[in-house]
């Protein structure tokens, strides 16, 4: 059993160490009978009563995790690079809709497909907000 009171930074490091936890401290907690610590790759959840908790470890992601570096990531290349991108894809979007000659042009029948392919989205967008 754990006093609240002795709970302070001394504690939180001691626990640290007697688990070999190697990571860096966030903040903790104590709201009733539960003590919260959370560190940077690792959330710690212990009943205070009965000194019974549980470590949960986190890890990056391979690939995805390099991935969602560049959604953060400000450099003025990569904001480049992703504008560039994106008017080369709108570019072969629109000048694909044209390509096709016939029963199965944009005018026949693509204009269809591309109505319902901006009311689908707007639906959900409407629907879900």
């Amino acid at each position: 059993m754990i006093i609240k009171d002795s709970v302070n930074d001394k504690f939180i490091d001691a626990f640290t160490k007697e688990f070999a936890i190697d990571d860096n401290l966030r903040r903790f907690s104590v709201d009733g009978d539960n003590l919260r610590i959370s560190y940077i790759n690792n959330d710690v959840q212990v009943d205070l009563t009965t000194g019974i908790g549980k470590i949960e470890s986190y890890r990056t992601t391979p690939v995805l995790g390099q991935m969602t570096k560049l959604h953060v990531d400000t450099s003025k290349w990569w904001i480049y690079y992703s504008d560039i991108f994106g008017v080369a894809m709108l570019v072969i979007a629109c000048t694909g809709m044209f390509i096709q000659k016939g029963e199965n042009s944009f005018w026949s029948r693509g204009w269809k497909l591309a109505l319902v392919g901006i009311i689908f989205p707007l639906i959900f967008l409407f629907l879900l907000s």
